[in-house]
């Protein structure tokens, strides 16, 4: 049987995190979030739910963006003190990787 669309999304993003997608996650004993990772806690959303303005959003910042910059979005609701960026996966990957070999090439110098 081939796998639902949300269950393939979710293994991807683990591989391409380097994490793992744990099964039935909201019922798994002591662990909550779709995938495993060693700095991140991971809920994968997948479908109709994602609200169309933020993609939106996302699809003018990046259609504005210099090709040498990664496009964000940060998102403040109102009445909290909270913010929040929306990016490409692929983009965040690359700048934790990059922050990673930084901390290790500053360590490296240390």
């Amino acid at each position: 049987m081939a796998d639902k669309n949300w269950k393939r999304t979710e293994r991807l993003i683990a591989k391409k995190m380097g994490g793992m997608r744990i099964p039935v996650s909201g019922v798994a004993r002591g662990f909550k979030g779709d995938i495993l990772h060693d700095i991140f806690h991971v809920e994968v959303k997948y479908g109709r739910q994602i609200p169309k303005t933020v993609y939106e959003w996302y699809k003018k910042t990046k259609k504005q963006c210099p090709k040498e910059k990664i496009p964000i979005v940060v998102m403040k609701p109102k009445n909290s003190k909270k913010n929040f960026v929306l990016i490409e996966l692929d983009d965040f990957m690359r700048v934790v990787r990059k922050g990673e070999e930084d901390r290790k090439e500053q360590e490296g110098l240390k």
